[in-house]
Parts: structure tokens; C-alpha cells; sequence
């Protein structure tokens, strides 16, 4: 075999523009499909991180469009009627925060009520996940956050003023979220801390703040289906008849919120189609073919040429399997350096999206894989050089082995809503 390797590396050596063009033209096919696959792998994971993912579930309201945003009425009429499930309210805004003398503008930080680290799945590096937002004046920071706001200090029990109204006690420090996530935040202070101006806003069903989003978990092999049956009647017990004709709540699965576009702008996390992904994938498909073709037919047109050596090789009484193994041996050589290429062209590459060039890093265990069950071009342009007879004449063809604003819904006629102009403090 190191015979083989070294003849088929000497082999390269002498043709060397043949062997780059053939080795560049796999590894441009290669480097694209695997990073056009690491780019639908990543967004088609949004959200999965969540152990819970298949029973999370978005409140929307739906009238005369739809509105991922509910009002703060909901949860806890939710509690109420539905004990079963756990209810997670967020309220997302925009705030000055100061630290010191350091001030920040912070955009699309959350309020978040003590049951949200009930229903997702947060890394806690400090700490109780079961009381940190359960106090008013209470923040839980990510990571990065810490490091950003205190340096190397302990954020743990640090003060944070948000908004110049609320002096804030760091009670815990999580890991910072994958980048596919569709609820993104720096920091969560505790919903309780806004508590007078969230019941404020939830005396009406229609008073629906731009940034209140609010999620229930089933239990498990509790079937969606029996809380949908029960929506209408639950509508009209909190709300009366008239209003239960004429919304609905909708329980969307956490899972289909990043690919969902009907529902109105969220400056939260964006959505998009789940079909441009597939189509991505298919277009990855139609490189690497075309490489491999590409591949093959640049390995067949190197046949003709060197039939002469063949000739000469079986002359000096090479037998067939040793010119097979010659052959494949220099294939192997050129396919291992387009995949090493591929590989680190992958790993430099700077793909937009946080958490994509982390994925990156799991790619040559997967190649590996692939290359095993025939991804990679597997081909045998030796049973093309080997089947020419002493005299060089050719006697078989050849054989190959395959290869946001606000976006309240306005009440209808008879319906009191929220007063005429948005609140600049909190944006609804």
C-alpha cells in the first residue's frame, strides 16, 4: 500500500495541472454543498434546543389578522382554567441601563415571569432557576452580558439600574442562547417588577402591548387538541360571547414560529420560508453530482494518455490487481486532499448567523461518514487504464462504479381598547 501511495503521489506530481484542476474542482463542489448544508441544518434547528420543543406552544391572537402578541390578560386566565399546562409570559422592550457610570442603550431585553425557566431550557451557570425571577427588581444575565457589564467581576448580586426606575439585583447567569433561537435576549428582568402596569394594561382583552408574548407547555402525551377544543369556551368565560366570535387564540408549535410569515413584523427574531431551505438542499444535491461528474469525466480523459504506461507496466509483468491498486490508490489521494481543502475552506469561512461556524466544527466527523457510504465520488478510471492490452489498443469502454411598531388589533365597534396613542415607555 505505501508503494501504491507513493507512486500515486509521484503520479500527481507529474501531471500536476491535471491533478490541481481535478483536486479544485472537487473541493469547490464539496466546500459549497457543506456549507449550504450547514446553513439548512441551521435553520432548520431553530428552537430545538429546547428539550421541551414538541410541546411548546405560542398564544396568537387572530381576528382580523394575525398577531403574535396577546394581552397580559391572558396568562393568567390561562392558569386559571387550564392548571395542567405551564404558562410562560415574556414582555420584551427597549431600555437605558446603567452600571456605575457606564450607561448602555439595550434593545429587545425581556421581563419575563418566574415560570419561564420552567418551560425553556436555559444553562444556568449561577443561580436558582426556581426563584430568580420569582422577586420584583430581580435580572438574570447571559454570559456574555456578565463579561460585558462587570468584566471578570462576579456578576452574582451586582445592582443593575434599568431604565433609571429600577435598581435590579443580579440573582443568576446563564449560557448564552444559540443564535436559532426565536426568543433572543441579554438579560430577563422579573415580570413582577412592571407588575402595576401590566395589570393595568390587562383589564381588556384588546389592550395587546407590542412585545408581550406568552407560551404554554403540555404535559407529557397530553394531546394539543384537548386545550383547542376548549379555547372557544374559554374565550367567552373571560371575555363574553361577542368577543369569542369574533377572535381566536391560536396555539402555534414553537418549532413552526421561525417559518410561519403570516403573522405580523416581529423585531424580536425574523421568520422566513422552510421551502427556501429545501431548495438550498436540492441545489447542494446538483453541485456535488456535477462535481463528481466533473471529477470521473476529467479522470476518463486522463485514459487515453496514459495507455502507454499501462502497456509498458503489464510488459514488465504487472498484473491487474497491482495496476488497480496504483490507480485507485492515486484516485484516493486526490479525493482525501479535495475533502481536506473542502474542510478547511469550510472552517475559515465566515457564514453569517451565530452558532453556524460552531456547526462547522462538527463537519469532518460527518464527511468521514459520508465519504464511507459513497457521498464522496467513488469511482475506478483503473478499470479504464487497465484494460488496455499490450499493444495499447483498448478493448472495453469504460466502467465506472457510480458515483415592530405597534401592532395592536383594533377593537371592534362596541369594544373599548387602549387609549389613543402608544405608551413611549414600554411601546404599545
Amino acid at each position: 500500500m505505501r508503494t501504491y501511495l507513493l507512486t500515486g503521489i509521484r503520479n500527481i506530481r507529474k501531471r500536476l495541472g491535471y491533478a490541481l484542476i481535478n483536486i479544485l474542482g472537487l473541493t469547490l463542489g464539496l466546500a459549497s454543498c457543506l456549507l449550504i448544508f450547514l446553513i439548512v441544518r441551521y435553520e432548520l434547528g431553530y428552537d430545538a434546543f429546547n428539550s421541551k420543543a414538541d410541546r411548546i406552544y405560542r398564544v396568537n391572537h387572530h381576528s382580523i389578522d394575525y398577531n403574535p402578541r396577546v394581552s397580559p390578560a391572558v396568562a393568567p386566565a390561562l392558569r386559571n382554567d387550564f392548571p395542567e399546562l405551564e404558562v410562560a409570559q415574556f414582555f420584551y422592550d427597549d431600555a437605558l441601563v446603567r452600571i456605575g457610570n457606564n450607561r448602555y442603550n439595550e434593545k429587545n431585553f425581556a421581563y419575563a415571569d418566574e415560570y419561564v425557566p420552567r418551560v425553556f431550557d436555559y444553562q444556568w451557570l449561577s443561580g436558582d432557576p426556581h426563584s430568580a425571577l420569582t422577586n420584583p427588581n430581580s435580572i438574570v444575565v447571559t454570559e456574555t452580558w456578565a463579561k460585558k457589564y462587570f468584566g471578570t467581576k462576579d456578576a452574582m448580586g451586582q445592582t443593575i439600574n434599568v431604565d433609571n426606575q429600577y435598581d435590579c439585583k443580579v440573582t443568576g447567569i446563564i449560557r448564552d442562547l444559540p443564535g436559532n433561537t426565536s426568543l433572543p435576549l441579554p438579560f430577563m428582568v422579573s415580570l413582577s417588577t412592571i407588575k402595576k402596569f401590566m395589570a393595568d394594561m390587562g383589564r381588556s382583552y384588546y389592550n395587546i402591548p407590542n412585545g408581550n408574548f406568552t407560551f404554554i407547555c403540555l404535559p407529557e402525551n397530553y394531546p394539543i387538541k384537548r386545550v383547542r377544543d376548549r379555547i372557544h369556551g374559554f374565550m367567552e368565560k373571560n371575555w363574553g360571547k361577542d368577543i369569542a366570535k369574533e377572535a381566536v387564540l391560536l396555539l402555534q408549535p414553537l418549532r413552526e414560529i421561525h417559518f410561519d410569515q403570516r403573522y405580523l413584523d416581529i423585531s424580536v427574531s425574523s421568520t422566513t420560508s422552510k421551502q427556501t431551505y429545501w431548495a438550498l438542499a436540492g441545489i447542494a444535491l446538483f453541485i456535488i453530482v456535477t462535481a463528481c461528474i466533473n471529477f470521473i469525466n476529467l479522470a476518463t480523459g486522463q485514459a487515453a494518455t496514459r495507455a502507454r504506461e499501462v502497456g509498458v507496466r503489464k510488459v514488465l509483468g504487472a498484473r491487474r490487481l497491482q495496476l488497480v491498486g496504483q490507480f485507485l490508490a492515486e484516485t484516493a489521494v486526490q479525493v482525501v486532499a479535495a475533502i481536506l481543502l473542502a474542510l478547511l475552506a469550510v472552517a475559515c469561512s465566515s457564514v453569517d448567523g451565530p452558532g453556524v461556524q460552531s456547526a462547522a466544527n462538527a463537519v469532518p466527523s460527518e464527511t468521514a461518514a459520508a465519504a464511507n457510504d459513497g457521498a464522496v465520488p467513488r469511482f475506478e478510471p483503473q478499470k479504464t487504464h487497465t484494460r488496455f492490452n499490450s499493444g495499447m489498443r483498448a478493448v472495453s469502454t469504460p466502467d465506472f462504479l457510480g458515483p415592530e411598531g405597534d401592532e395592536r388589533v383594533a377593537p371592534p365597534s362596541g369594544v373599548d381598547g387602549p387609549s389613543s396613542r402608544p405608551h413611549r415607555r414600554h411601546g404599545w
